[in-house]
């Protein structure tokens, strides 16, 4: 600063060159890198599937796989942070995913695990008491009926 003006940084790849232009810049990445770990520490806790992705899961729910630890590494591998016993069987226990349904009403899944046709997807929280889920469903409600 011996001319009386402020000192010129330049950071590599940003086109600015200006001191209040860089202190703007990191700032914009810091405030991306805090959201970037909101969004991170926010997937850990919220899951949302569709019924896609449940139909892969109930695939798990045999007793090969969850003896063999297939299930608990597909759930490691695609839903980091999530245990099998926080997906399925909370579902299961909550009426959502129902086993040996004869309903027309049901959509099947898997291993003769079905679920409703109104529920298009789930999201399960993590929350101090437990496990909650919120169901998100169709407003379209079609009958069901057979053609000869």
């Amino acid at each position: 600063m011996s001319n009386g003006k402020c000192c010129q940084y330049q950071l590599p790849g940003v086109p600015w060159s200006g001191h209040h232009e860089t202190v703007e810049y990191r700032e914009w990445v810091l405030r991306m890198q805090h959201m970037r770990s909101e969004i991170q520490n926010m997937s850990e806790t919220t899951l949302v599937l569709e019924i896609e992705a449940l139909r892969t899961i109930t695939g798990y729910a045999h007793w090969i796989p969850a003896l063999r630890g297939i299930s608990q590494e597909f759930i490691n591998r695609h839903y980091p942070g999530w245990d099998w016993n926080d997906i399925l069987p909370v579902l299961v226990k909550k009426g959502i995913v129902k086993r040996y349904s004869s309903d027309p009403d049901q959509r099947k899944l898997s291993h003769d695990l079905s679920i409703s046709h109104e529920i298009e997807s789930l999201t399960i929280s993590r929350t101090t008491v437990g496990e909650k889920v919120m169901i998100r469903t169709s407003c379209v409600k079609t009958k069901l009926r057979s053609v000869k």
